[in-house]
């Protein structure tokens, strides 16, 4: 249970701990990632040669700049190359945790390293349950290993506040091809000792589709569609529904693991990842009374 409410480590044992998960683990989910993305080569003929060429150009300048900043230090004294690094690492255990069972009806799909350096998205989460199109979720997931949760819960209002959702301009799911518009956009954070403890229990044969941090992320998404919900209510009313019928999805999924969500209550209420991001929210998406009064958006069961 350690790894589900770990105390802040300790820079120093931060830095430790992000070098042996760069080092043992990066590898194998680095190749992990590659193998699962989506190709933009597999989009040859459905969008021109010059436009794909641009954003070949694109990736290839954006990943020579990162590899270039290692000496950037963040708060915690970890380089933003460690930090990348260490998130990719999240980002894989995410989408192998998805694939085996996390949330009830859902797939997860992994993005193209396009969508991934340009609009900030690092897989797709699809939720869908019969033939009722509002039980339909896509929901853009951004994976952070913790320590710039609070620079990416501000890009999301920024871009809010333009009016703007992602967009996925690569996209594959069943005989779907293309892109997505208007997407609702969630942070998924993991610190980095929970990272390591969950590659620890993967190692000794524990069910990665049974570990218990899926509890914590689908907090993390409520609360955060919650806040969003609530501050375009006022500001950005166009944008309400998207985060309404993904709020509502989000909900439905944890009703269908309310037992084992009851079993994490108390814990839940004292988890220093949420504690974060509940005060980051506060401040950042104060919710505001609506232009339209009246008005009530519902989403159909």
């Amino acid at each position: 249970m350690k790894s589900f409410n770990s105390a802040p480590l300790p820079e120093s044992d931060m830095g430790r701990v992000a070098a042996n998960i760069e080092k043992y683990q990066y590898p194998k989910a680095h190749a992990g990632i590659e193998q699962k993305k989506i190709k933009e080569a597999d989009f040859i003929g459905h969008y021109s040669s010059e436009s794909l060429a641009r954003d070949r150009e694109y990736v290839g300048r954006r990943k020579a700049q990162f590899s270039s900043d290692t000496s950037l230090q963040t708060v915690d004294k970890l380089s933003n190359d460690k930090i990348r690094k260490v998130s990719e690492c999240a980002e894989f255990l995410i989408i192998e945790g998805i694939d085996k069972g996390w949330f009830p009806d859902c797939t997860v799909t992994k993005t193209s390293d396009y969508d991934d350096i340009a609009n900030g998205v690092d897989c797709i989460l699809e939720h869908k349950k019969g033939l009722n199109p509002a039980s339909h979720l896509g929901l853009a997931i951004d994976v952070t290993c913790g320590q710039t949760m609070e620079k990416k819960l501000s890009a999301i209002r920024e871009n809010i506040d333009k009016g703007i959702l992602p967009r996925i301009k690569y996209f594959k799911s069943g005989n779907f091809k293309g892109s997505m518009d208007n997407l609702p956009k969630v942070v998924a954070a993991i610190d980095v000792h929970a990272i390591d403890m969950i590659f620890k229990s993967t190692t000794r044969g524990e069910d990665i589709g049974k570990h218990h941090i899926r509890i914590t992320l689908l907090k993390q998404f409520e609360m955060q569609l919650s806040a969003f919900e609530g501050y375009t209510r006022g500001s950005k009313p166009e944008l309400t529904t998207h985060f309404s019928t993904a709020l509502h999805t989000v909900r439905s999924i944890i009703r269908e693991l309310e037992q084992e969500m009851k079993k994490y209550d108390h814990i839940l209420q004292e988890h220093p990842t949420l504690l974060k991001m509940k005060a980051i929210l506060a401040e950042q998406f104060p919710a505001r009374p609506s232009k339209l009064p009246g008005r009530i958006l519902r989403v159909e069961n």
